[in-house]
């Protein structure tokens, strides 16, 4: 056990006796037990006070808050009560993160692939990575869901420790935008740090881009890395390598860095390029297609030389990597090609479309929504990249949860230009060209999608990737694009 004066910053107000003694700290009141030190994230203070003291009545000794609390024990007051989570959580485990090398990644976009990236890397070389990420953390000890793309501070130990005590070799993050903004890594020991792009997202919780860029540049100012490695070309990146901590690596696929590409090939069976670091250089191969999974690609070696991989090494473990589920995953043997991507934001449907735009003989079809109960800004953006992007738009729902989806729907519309993208009818989709249709039903609307196609024309399915569910309303209902597309694939008459 450690006193409570011990877990905590000089910026941290201690309203009671610093001198109890504390055995866990948690986040969640109702993992509270006898000696915890309950943490509370919530601002709002009639939250909190309830949540302590549901906490307290489990055996919690001890509270953290934004503001002070009357709950009849040591109130600490925090700006940042997700830091002292953190690091409460880290020294009360045993300082698990700084027993292993840890790699963060952060991004708009690619984060997922590229701890994934870098996770099964290492496990082809014959490594034991840990990794937390969107929707699960996995390694020595076990796979579990996880609720959050990076969750707080007692989860993270909780699962690191046991992770190392299992023997694990790595850790490997996934590091959100909120995660970053609430302080639930701060305790995570990184000598890696590493970041892919800034696009527009989360604008709901950011509001604005220069809010949301702060969060994402404060993995690479507050955080004691050895190493940042940046991918530069990204504009925002190529701003923050100039600033980042530790020994910066600078990666692009073909603008100067210090990891970057030489003569890449792309078709539907992957990526061949040339890769040139300071380490020496190297023909990488990879079953991943498209450019910008290039630029994950890229960021993964740089992650791997940086945790000591040589690279010869490394680019034949990622030889082995396919990467993460739901991200540009082709879903389809037939004469047309189907891929299921995550893609949910204006800059994820470009960089997706065009890399799908040069193994594409016929047309280039795209099914997207957008998600309920998030920022409405970015729905019309979406919009015009799609119909810049591909041949014929198909609007649907995604995860509407308590929106109504044709509000969704109209503000997707309201980025469409009725000339450049004229209004189809379903019966027209075989035959069009150019245009857009809106197909509230997502089952519907994939399989309009696939009985339309020819022969030559490529179906991206956007928006839910790996997500095996449906939000309507608060229930999650069983939906998979890729499970859907293959009943739709088997559908069509030549199948028959």
């Amino acid at each position: 056990m450690i006193a409570l004066a011990d877990l905590l910053s000089v910026d941290d107000r201690i309203l009671g006796d610093a001198t109890c003694r504390i055995s866990s700290a948690v986040a969640d009141s109702r993992a509270a037990r006898a000696g915890s030190l309950f943490v509370s994230i919530a601002e709002d203070r009639e939250v909190a006070s309830a949540h302590a003291r549901d906490a307290i009545a489990r055996g919690a000794v001890a509270v953290v808050a934004h503001a002070a609390l009357d709950v009849g024990v040591p109130c600490v007051v925090s700006a940042r009560p997700g830091t002292v989570l953190g690091r409460a959580c880290e020294r009360l485990a045993g300082g698990p993160t700084s027993r292993v090398p840890c790699i963060g990644v952060t991004g708009t976009n690619g984060k997922t692939t590229t701890t994934q990236l870098v996770e099964q890397a290492l496990l082809a070389l014959g490594h034991k990575p840990a990794l937390i990420g969107t929707g699960i953390m996995r390694g020595p000890a076990g796979v579990e869901p996880s609720a959050f793309t990076t969750p707080f501070g007692d989860i993270i130990s909780r699962f690191a420790k046991d992770s190392v005590d299992s023997g694990a070799t790595h850790l490997v993050m996934e590091v959100s935008s909120h995660a970053l903004d609430q302080g639930r890594a701060d305790g995570v020991h990184f000598r890696v740090g590493a970041f892919t792009n800034l696009t527009r997202d989360h604008l709901d919780y950011h509001e604005t881009m220069d809010a949301y860029g702060a969060s994402k540049a404060r993995f690479f100012s507050d955080f004691d890395l050895d190493y940042s490695v940046i991918h530069v070309g990204d504009r925002f990146g190529a701003a923050l390598a100039d600033s980042a901590r530790g020994k910066v690596l600078r990666v692009a696929v073909d603008a100067p860095a210090d990891v970057h590409a030489l003569s890449p090939t792309f078709d539907v069976t992957g990526t061949i390029a040339e890769i040139e670091t300071p380490g020496g250089r190297a023909t990488l191969r990879s079953p991943l297609v498209g450019r910008h999974n290039l630029e994950n690609l890229l960021v993964a070696v740089a992650c791997l030389l940086c945790v000591g991989i040589p690279l010869e090494e490394a680019v034949r473990g990622l030889e082995h990597a396919r990467g993460a589920e739901g991200r540009l995953e082709r879903v389809s043997d037939a004469k047309i090609g189907v891929f299921v991507d995550y893609a949910h934001t204006p800059d994820a449907i470009e960089r997706v479309l065009a890399a799908l735009r040069p193994l594409t003989t016929g047309r280039l079809v795209v099914l997207f929504g957008c998600g309920g109960d998030r920022d409405r800004g970015k729905r019309p953006a979406m919009a015009r990249a799609a119909v810049a992007g591909a041949d014929v738009v198909i609007v649907t729902s995604d995860n509407p949860r308590t929106e109504d989806p044709k509000r969704i729907v109209e503000d997707i519309v309201a980025g469409l230009d009725p000339i450049t993208s004229p209004v189809l009818v379903p019966p027209e989709l075989g035959a069009a060209r150019k245009g857009h249709v809106v197909v509230l039903d997502r089952r519907a609307a994939i399989d309009l999608a696939i009985a339309s196609a020819s022969e030559g024309d490529t179906v991206l399915l956007a928006g839910k990737g790996h997500e095996d569910y449906q939000i309507i309303g608060t229930t999650k209902h069983p939906f998979d694009d890729r499970v859907e597309a293959r009943r739709a694939l088997r559908s069509r008459p030549e199948a028959v």
